[in-house]
């Protein structure tokens, strides 16, 4: 595999975790190993911001019934007069 400048920073103003200052020789496949490392990450923060969304809403179900959404409309827009 060719080597060369394959660290994004020049074009996107970001670095990556292979992109040090020492590493402009970095090779392709380290930078698109660090990329795929945080495409993870963010799955892994997707999950846990969507495991979190579902207890909320687990949370409120469990708190008893709810209001029905024209009832509380209906009252929302008496309020600010809509």
């Amino acid at each position: 595999m060719p080597r060369g400048n394959a660290c994004p920073t020049m074009s996107t103003g970001r670095s990556m975790p292979a992109c040090s200052a020492a590493a402009w020789n970095t090779d392709a496949s380290e930078v698109v190993r660090a990329g795929l490392r945080l495409l993870e990450e963010r799955e892994q923060r997707k999950q846990l911001e969507l495991e979190a969304l579902r207890a909320g809403i687990a949370a409120g179900r469990a708190r008893g019934i709810g209001r029905p959404a024209d009832e509380v409309f209906a009252r929302l827009e008496a309020k600010y007069a809509v």
